[in-house]
């Protein structure tokens, strides 16, 4: 009977152990700070954040491919969401490379200043954010972004007089 309880012991301390990897791996240990990563997507910018509990927003796009890429490495196969894509302003080094990220990655809501942009990929680029259904957000000066404990306030541009 002796060498039966020493297998369950084993057996429980290996089940417990799994459960403890397999958390990690699903992300339910999520960390109590902000991770910020600058990705390098040539020229232009591209910055994901995600927040304590998990959720993410991925600021600009850059240029082209390399903003996938770069999430790729940093988000887990299986979950692949960016909760918020926000759009700094609607230039070609900031939002081309959104187009790819939509088409790898489950997208939450679209938060922009709902300047209009004069390349004329930009209304496909909006056209192919309504098609997929996607919240389409529009912010100024004054505005925040909460996520838990965490904000972002909007600096610019100031809202215009109608």
């Amino acid at each position: 009977m002796e060498g039966k309880n020493k297998i369950l012991i084993v057996l429980a301390c290996l089940v417990l152990a799994d459960a403890f990897v397999w958390a990690e791996i699903a992300g339910f240990s999520k960390s109590a700070d902000a991770e910020i990563y600058f990705l390098d997507v040539g020229q232009g910018d591209s910055e994901l954040v995600v927040f304590p509990g998990g959720a993410r927003a991925l600021i600009d796009g850059g240029p082209g491919r390399k903003t996938a890429s770069a999430l790729d490495s940093i988000i887990p196969r299986f979950d692949r969401r960016a909760d918020l894509l926000i759009l700094s302003h609607p230039e070609a080094d900031h939002f081309f490379g959104m187009a790819e990220v939509l088409k790898r990655y489950e997208i939450g809501a679209f938060v922009w200043s709902g300047l209009l942009s004069e390349n004329s990929a930009f209304p496909d680029f909006l056209g192919e954010l309504k098609k997929r259904g996607i919240k389409i957000i529009s912010v100024s000066a004054g505005d925040r972004i909460r996520q838990g404990d965490s904000v972002f306030e909007v600096l610019s541009p100031y809202k215009t007089a109608a």
